[in-house]
């Protein structure tokens, strides 16, 4: 019907058809231009710091050294029923029990931070670190073999290497286990120093006005010994 129409005007009915399928054409396209405007959302403005959803947090593993509540040096020193007088130059950060018999102090000493721990019994290894040193010495300090392990500064070959030391000691008259952990740019003179201190401040028995005040624990247990 429609190529006749255009027969009527004179076209051929080769012209005929080329003007239908142009007239065709150009209407799909109108149609196709149409709908994607419709579909088109407009851009949303971005949203403001107090538009955005607070994150639910994941939980982070802490420091493997740093294990249960914070509590003061005075309820440590009750539970294993020692004093703990460390020299001023000590700069205690944090105390906390670990595993219910490992006094743990975190303090600063010259600018660095260590870790150290007190327990009752003989403990070997009491920081868990067992291998990656690059050093390993035993010395003596006060009558005590005190094993070091350490990974100095010139021994790293890139930044992923880490320079950590730890001392461990035990003192079989006092039966009390020490450890001192270092945790960057050790040195045998910085971990030797440290423990040197950390061991002079342990004394058998609570302080007295915590006895006296009947703080100190009458018995205590101090996990079971290792070998």
């Amino acid at each position: 019907m429609i190529v006749g129409a255009f027969k009527s005007k004179g076209f051929t009915e080769e012209r005929a058809m080329k003007k239908l399928l142009i007239a065709l054409l150009c209407l799909v396209l109108a149609c196709c231009f149409a709908a994607c405007n419709k579909d088109e959302e407009p851009a949303e403005e971005a949203a403001s710091p107090t538009d955005l959803v607070n994150p639910v947090a994941e939980p982070v593993e802490g420091d493997p050294l740093v294990a249960e509540a914070e509590e003061e040096v005075s309820k440590l020193e009750q539970e294993l029923d020692i004093t703990i007088a460390l020299p001023d130059s000590f700069q205690i950060t944090r105390s906390v029990m670990v595993e219910g018999y490992m006094a743990q102090i975190e303090f600063t000493l010259d600018a660095e931070n260590y870790t150290g721990r007190y327990a009752l019994g003989k403990y070997e290894n009491m920081s868990g670190f067992s291998k990656g040193f690059q050093h390993e010495e035993t010395v003596d300090i006060n009558g005590v073999p005190v094993k070091l392990r350490w990974t100095a500064k010139e021994d790293i070959m890139s930044e992923v290497e880490t320079t950590i030391g730890v001392a461990d000691a035990y003192d079989a008259e006092k039966d009390l286990s020490y450890m001192v952990v270092l945790t960057k740019d050790s040195t045998k003179e910085k971990l030797t120093d440290a423990m040197t201190a950390f061991m002079q401040a342990a004394s058998l028995g609570a302080p007295e006005e915590l006895v006296e005040s009947g703080g100190a624990a009458e018995t205590t247990d101090s996990g079971p010994a290792q070998d």
